[in-house]
């Protein structure tokens, strides 16, 4: 154990295994976002309006960039037709994200960012080659040791067009 505890000594606050492979896990996806292997930035970002509703004033905007950058593609046509209609023809799926661990990663509250107040809107901004992508969460999954999925939407305008 990474943690020196052996046999009757172990004491509960030595780190898992699982807790002791995520920093390596974390070093070699930083190692893969360097080599430029993962062409999308993602971006967490909470705006905030100076008036009562999104939408109204001026906004503040407050971002997290999810990094090591993670790997972001468009959903495949077999996980959009075996979703029962949860997914939809170009959703991206999001994964190669580090949980958190004692010195990096990301913890489930730090992904699943929801509006505090009324004024708040929360945005998923993906960076990539062909320009911003503004997306909206359409599913979070922290069920994997090693790392977690979202799953998300191109933001729309009330007619149809895209955001970004």
């Amino acid at each position: 154990m990474a943690c020196g505890c052996v046999g009757p000594t172990h004491v509960s606050d030595c780190p898992s295994l699982r807790d002791s492979l995520l920093a390596i896990v974390d070093c070699a996806r930083q190692t893969v976002a360097d080599m430029g292997i993962f062409r999308y930035s993602v971006t967490l970002r909470t705006r905030t309006w100076s008036g009562t509703y999104p939408g109204e004033g001026s906004p503040t905007d407050v971002d997290a960039i999810i990094t090591p950058r993670p790997r972001v593609k468009v959903m495949s046509t077999q996980d959009v037709a075996s979703s029962g209609g949860t997914y939809r023809e170009g959703d991206f799926k999001i994964d190669m994200i580090t949980p958190r661990y004692d010195t990096g990663g990301w913890s489930p509250a730090m992904l699943n960012l929801r509006p505090g107040i009324t004024n708040q809107d929360v945005t998923i901004i993906l960076t990539g080659d062909e320009g911003t992508i503004e997306c909206q969460a359409v599913e979070f999954r922290f069920s994997d040791p090693f790392t977690y999925v979202l799953v998300v939407r191109e933001k729309r305008t009330a007619v149809g067009t895209t955001l970004g």
